[in-house]
């Protein structure tokens, strides 16, 4: 499979993985992000060449990823307005803000050259899509930022705009130069 048909499946499918655990968490439902993340992740991984530093990655990201956000919920930035079920302790990250995590790990096989191109578009983006993200989950009682919550939504994007290239490196790292000719089979 061509390598821009790869990238463009692993778009739509962090997408829609996106909006299954948003919209799962709105309904009641917060593991559905991770199931249909494991849906569409095993399904990719067949048109993945290299499985092993995808799934590398994917686990990183999603462990820095849960231990971030089990953090800023422990010190009060913000509060998860919908929990996981018993499925995660309480008092850490819910399950669907961990398939957020998963999504985005997965996605960075693909972001890679992106995020690379210059030292300043890794941390703008993740500054930015932390912005977005946080601001939206709030906006739609996922979750509750604390007072003052602009001050804590900046403090949110400032971890982001830290931890993205960290992925963004070590993604590199992992991939050792490897092209997007190789991101499909």
């Amino acid at each position: 499979m061509k390598a821009t048909t790869v990238a463009n499946l692993n778009t739509v499918a962090f997408i829609v993985i996106s909006v299954a655990s948003y919209q799962g968490a709105l309904h009641g439902q917060p593991w559905a992000g991770l199931i249909v993340f494991t849906l569409l992740a095993s399904l990719l991984l067949f048109v993945t060449a290299e499985k092993k530093e995808r799934l590398v990655i994917t686990v990183v990201a999603a462990i820095a990823g849960f231990i971030l956000d089990s953090v800023l919920i422990m010190i009060g930035i913000y509060k998860p307005l919908v929990l996981s079920g018993g499925i995660i302790p309480d008092y850490l990250c819910p399950v669907w803000i961990l398939a957020l995590w998963l999504s985005f790990g997965y996605t960075l096989h693909i972001l890679r050259h992106i995020l690379a191109k210059s030292v300043l578009i890794a941390p703008i983006a993740g500054f930015i899509y932390a912005l977005f993200i946080y601001r939206n989950a709030h906006h739609n009682k996922l979750v509750e930022l604390s007072d003052p919550i602009m001050r804590n939504l900046v403090i949110i994007a400032v971890t982001w705009m830290i931890l993205t290239p960290i992925l963004a490196k070590l993604t590199s790292m992992i991939y050792k130069g490897k092209g997007m000719q190789n991101a499909g089979k």
